[in-house]
């Protein structure tokens, strides 16, 4: 029987193949590249069609790379959201999922956040201060202390810290079982937790303040 296919298959047939067999999806096995050779006159002819249609897209669409929000800089004027009555906003809720054992013992003495509001902030250092009745009178100058339960909005809103230094919310109205009162704050590496009033603070600190859009 005379061979029509396999030995006149031309150059341009060859890389045509090579083309297509690169361009199909994967399973496409060197088996089936054999069974292509065996075609060779009829897929010839068809070589001088398809050699004219445009190649398959082989680059896999990248999938989107999620960016999370950075912090605000220093004094950037921002918004925050916050449900006061959702279950998790509650004071001693936070308590409890900052880790912290009975919270039952602990007492709120402050103005809770009522319903859904939204405010603008800005964040400010103020120094190195020996308390935090030093901090608040340093931030005196905003206005009025923001409720400590906006830093679950703060951290809603800026889930990744950038590890520059800790976020204060000047409200020391959550008392401990031994009497200290302590304030909410966000740790430098992302962790939420409660900082004693009476201790000192450094230049690292950023602190929630009102702002005016």
């Amino acid at each position: 029987m005379p061979e029509h296919g396999t030995a006149s298959i031309s150059g341009a047939y060859i890389e045509f193949q090579s083309a297509v067999l690169k361009a199909l999806p994967r399973g496409i096995t060197d088996e089936l590249a054999l069974k292509w050779a065996g075609e060779g006159e009829r897929l010839t002819r068809m070589f001088s069609v398809l050699a004219q249609l445009p190649m398959a897209e082989t680059n896999k669409t990248k999938k989107p790379t999620l960016t999370l929000p950075q912090y605000p800089p220093d004094s950037e004027v921002f918004e925050l959201t916050i449900d006061g009555d959702a279950p998790e906003n509650d004071p001693i809720e936070m308590v409890r999922c900052d880790g912290y054992g009975s919270p039952e013992k602990w007492k709120f003495t402050g103005q809770k956040v009522a319903g859904i509001q939204t405010r603008a902030f800005k964040l400010v250092r103020v120094g190195v201060c020996r308390n935090l009745k030093k901090v608040r009178q340093r931030l005196a100058q905003y206005g009025d202390i923001p409720e400590g339960q906006w830093r679950q909005a703060f951290k809603a809103a800026y889930p990744q810290p950038d590890g520059n230094g800790p976020i204060g919310i000047a409200d020391s109205s959550w008392v401990g079982p031994g009497g200290l009162a302590g304030f909410p704050c966000v740790r430098s590496g992302g962790g939420s937790d409660f900082d004693w009033a009476g201790l000192a603070r450094d230049e690292s600190w950023r602190w929630l303040v009102p702002a005016s859009k």
